[in-house]
């Protein structure tokens, strides 16, 4: 190989996303190693790179390493939906992610349709939830579940008339809450000067049916945390109640040992939208290939 061939291979040929795309085809999930992580051994960082490792090949062999101790609010099923952006105009919606009350993973889906703009057509609505309905019989006995909440990443575009008559017509209850992570606004707490004024985690500004909610910490006089915009749009649940469960959500990434900024629903549908195709599609899957 000539200097100007090894200099093409050393800076653009990376072997990740060529085997992330060939085992998700042959329905493999893979988990890669990084020469710059093994530079690690011996340091202080290495235990956080081999915790993560760990629960890496843990979720993508369909393990699930901690659930919680008990439901919240009567709710039987979360549900996350988002639509990614691969290239311009070109979207990917529908990637779901289907929890139990105890924040245990049981399905998600993606969709092989590829659509223009953001909204969700009703015709992929109704493949998606059909999905995610059977997945939830699957893992209880053949039962519907009675309530459900839904997480839509950002804005909620699709009809809401389709959402209350496909639930209406299943005898479901549902709530709608749009959770938005692009956020210019900033919360700050006087009681905590000694802090820089940054709120502590858990802390949300909640007026009506809309809500600020911190989720993560920051070190002190390194900046503030970037709240995330919650808009309750659908559904009787407290908004008190639909921030705790966000945030009781966001301590819940299989991932790894950090807390997530936003909620395992939404967090793990944006991922499976920007990892496409690394995801085998049109399939009820359990494995995390995405992470």
């Amino acid at each position: 190989i000539d200097k100007d061939e090894e200099a093409y291979y050393e800076e653009s040929v990376s072997p990740h996303d060529i085997f992330k795309k060939v085992f998700a085809r042959l329905k493999l999930p893979s988990q890669m190693v990084s020469i710059e992580m093994t530079k690690t051994i011996g340091t202080d960082n290495v235990l956080f790179y081999l915790q993560n490792l760990a629960l890496g090949i843990l979720s993508k062999s369909g393990g699930v390493p901690w659930i919680l101790e008990k439901p919240m609010d009567g709710v039987d099923c979360f549900i996350g939906l988002d639509v990614g952006t691969q290239q311009k105009g070109i979207h990917y919606p529908a990637c779901s992610v289907c929890l139990g009350a105890q924040g245990n993973l049981i399905k998600y889906y993606t969709t092989p349709a590829v659509q223009q703009g953001e909204k969700i057509n009703a015709s992929t609505l109704e493949d998606i939830f059909n999905k995610i309905l059977i997945a939830y019989q699957d893992n209880n006995n053949g039962r519907l579940p009675e309530h459900i909440v839904i997480h839509r990443d950002g804005f909620s575009n699709e009809n809401m008339d389709w959402y209350i008559h496909y639930f209406e017509s299943k005898h479901i209850r549902f709530d709608l809450v749009e959770v938005k992570k692009f956020v210019s606004r900033r919360l700050l707490d006087n009681a905590r000067q000694n802090f820089d004024c940054n709120p502590a985690s858990g802390i949300a500004a909640i007026k009506g049916n809309e809500a600020y909610l911190i989720t993560t910490e920051v070190k002190p006089y390194l900046g503030s945390p970037q709240p995330i915009h919650l808009v309750h749009r659908h559904g009787a649940l407290p908004m008190e109640n639909i921030v705790k469960q966000i945030y009781v959500l966001s301590e819940m990434h299989t991932g790894s040992m950090r807390t997530s900024r936003l909620p395992l629903t939404t967090l793990y549908a944006d991922k499976i939208c920007k990892n496409h195709d690394y995801v085998p599609i049109n399939q009820l899957l359990s494995e995390l290939y995405f992470l």
